[in-house]
């Protein structure tokens, strides 16, 4: 009785959701997306700052954290999850935000000359700002002047090695912004005058200009490899002598754009070193502004200790929820059935690829992996605990706790390094940035070849045990099937089943003359993210031909939604298309990485011509195309 209570309530939530999302007065076949999101901003009005299903999950998991860490009871607990509670209670025991603060201790950490720590101008300081950069990045920093980040080589995905570049992460250098500057200043608490500001301004603006421009050097060498003692540039070799502890100087590195990173030099040589120390302080506060709680409060405060110390609080949520362990299993064959169908439609070869190519792809798809929260899944808690074994919090000094923890993941990057990446999934866990430890969002690791699902998105409105098929595969179904396709995007195909870098191969599909064709048909709905758009469209067929291949007997069937009838193929739509809906006022956010959310559902559901037929859509109208592209058609 009580299961079958729950599968009503879940079932009932999600259908409550669909209707009351809804704007009746819409036309499915010119917009689907005001039709099936236009009233989601009334619906979830308390939750209207958050703007579609992934921040609205997170929103409820920060709070369902808040609360259990209010009321933790600490004894029995795994020091790790005691370290991520002093770091939780530090953040709510502070009273006023003094970002200086962050400057003295990392003098105090660090002995470093810094500007803005400082009341009165200091005579006869030399200000090192190389050592300051290379600092800065320990606790975080990236993306100033250069990028430094460490990845899987070409020629072997369990190793890993560091790559040198100018900014390129999130769209590359971004110029300061004149109120966040204002901001900023604002909260240093140091009286300044609107002309010193002003003059602050100008010299910001006068430099970054200059900067910026550098972007526009060609890179004729391309990536190249080097041993860190043969580096061409001694400023970088010092750069990662100051960066990283015990530089072996036979390690071999990756360097990309050189005219860049010769031209950065000589232009940042050109500034007093007092100027660009400051600058960078200003660059680097802003950073553990953004990279800490927006106001401290105690959803705040969890999602920043979530986004901090990911593992632990990955491990904390399984404990809270056991419920979601047991129910890993039914996923595991979600996914394999989603895997099934498109190992058929791949030999059904509609693309006429020779046997050396297909068996690349079939090869490639029989190996990808699914993982269900990103933890190894053997010896956990114990591994867990060596993990964090060196971090030491204290939950009355946020600043210093803050500082710690962004080093530590900084740090724990580095140790990558000399670590063989495990082939076993259940080995296996990913270093998330804080982009991924916040959010709950599934992702592909491609050189990996394995599919992370959080497990905070097994929650509604994207997933519950008891939830029934039509639902489970509209969204959780959706989700995965757009991973397992970036495998098979453009970027993906470059990429064999063990992660390696694989041109021959490439060339060998992009030079097919359908494929090509098919490629350029999606290319130009959004030519700077063709991998989001393959993996939108081509995962939307995947999951929808799964479901009914699955349960054919549900073609044509009708659901009554709160006494409304609803043919399944319908809800199907609706459903999916919640995964994107936000309020109104959100509807034109955009994403460098997967564009509006608005022309995500209506470019994935025009080319799908089970769609246009579903709804009677007629000639001419929006949703409706005489010639739909997929890559990947069965």
């Amino acid at each position: 009785m009580r299961a079958h209570a729950l599968k009503e309530s879940a079932n009932h939530k999600i259908e409550k959701m669909l209707l009351s999302s809804m704007d009746a007065d819409g036309d499915p076949c010119e917009d689907y997306y005001q039709y099936a999101c236009g009233k989601w901003g009334i619906f979830h009005a308390v939750e209207n700052k958050y703007h579609e299903a992934i921040s609205l999950v997170d929103h409820f998991t920060n709070k369902e954290i808040a609360r259990y860490f209010k009321f933790m009871n600490r004894e029995d607990k795994p020091s790790f999850v005691l370290k991520a509670h002093d770091y939780f209670l530090s953040c709510r025991n502070l009273d006023i935000y003094e970002p200086l603060e962050y400057l003295r201790r990392l003098n105090f950490y660090e002995n470093l000359n810094l500007n803005w720590s400082y009341h009165r101008r200091r005579l006869g300081v030399k200000f090192d700002w190389l050592r300051a950069l290379a600092v800065m990045r320990k606790y975080g920093l990236n993306g100033i002047f250069m990028e430094e980040i460490t990845l899987q080589r070409n020629d072997d995905a369990t190793a890993t090695i560091i790559d040198l570049d100018k900014p390129v992460k999130n769209g590359g250098f971004h110029l300061t912004d004149y109120d966040d500057l204002k901001l900023l200043i604002q909260t240093l608490r140091r009286p300044m005058h609107r002309k010193s500001f002003k003059e602050l301004w100008d010299q910001i603006s006068a430099f970054e200009f200059r900067l910026k421009r550098l972007d526009l050097l060609d890179d004729p060498e391309g990536n190249i490899l080097i041993k860190v003692k043969d580096l061409p540039m001694p400023w970088l070799k010092r750069y990662l002598e100051l960066l990283i502890d015990q530089l072996n100087p036979e390690m071999e590195i990756s360097i990309q754009n050189k005219p860049y990173l010769q031209k950065v030099f000589k232009l940042i040589n050109e500034y007093e070193p007092r100027f660009i120390s400051k600058y960078l302080e200003i660059c680097f506060l802003w950073h553990l502004n953004v990279e800490g709680p927006p106001n401290f409060t105690l959803e705040d405060c969890a999602g920043s200790t979530r986004t901090l110390m990911p593992y632990a609080m990955h491990w904390l949520f399984e404990q809270m929820h056991p419920e979601l362990v047991t129910e890993m299993e039914e996923i595991h064959k979600m996914f394999q059935q989603l895997i099934n169908h498109f190992s058929d439609s791949l030999k059904n070869n509609t693309n006429n690829f020779d046997y050396e190519q297909l068996q690349f792809l079939l090869n490639k798809l029989s190996n990808i992996q699914l993982k269900i929260g990103n933890l190894p899944r053997v010896n956990t808690e114990e591994k867990l605990n060596v993990f964090y074994k060196d971090l030491a919090m204290n939950p009355f000094d946020f600043y210093g706790n803050h500082l710690k923890l962004l080093k530590f993941n900084t740090q724990t990057m580095h140790k990558r390094l000399n670590y063989r990446i495990p082939r076993d999934v259940d080995e296996f866990f990913y270093l998330e940035g804080s982009e991924i430890g916040f959010s709950s969002s599934p992702y592909f690791v491609q050189r990996a070849n394995v599919v992370i699902v959080p497990v905070t998105s097994l929650q509604l409105p994207i997933y519950h045990p008891e939830l029934d098929d039509i639902f489970k595969y509209s969204s959780l179904g959706f989700l995965l099937a757009h991973e397992i396709i970036h495998g098979f995007d453009y970027t993906g195909l470059g990429v064999d089943y063990n992660g390696n870098l694989n041109n021959p191969q490439f060339e060998g599909l992009a030079n097919n003359t359908r494929f090509g064709r098919k490629m350029h048909c999606l290319r130009y709905l959004n030519p700077t993210i063709i991998d989001e758009k393959i993996a939108d469209v081509s995962g939307l067929r995947l999951a929808y031909e799964t479901y009914f291949k699955i349960h054919p007997e549900a073609r044509g069937q009708i659901r009554y939604m709160h006494g409304r009838p609803y043919g399944l193929e319908k809800v199907f739509f609706l459903n999916f298309s919640q995964f994107f809906c936000g309020p109104v006022s959100n509807t034109l956010v955009d994403t460098k990485e997967h564009g509006l959310d608005r022309d995500r559902v209506r470019d994935a559901l025009k080319h799908l011509d089970e769609f246009s037929t579903v709804y009677f859509c007629p000639r001419g109208s929006k949703m409706r195309r005489e010639k739909t592209c997929q890559l990947w058609r069965r």
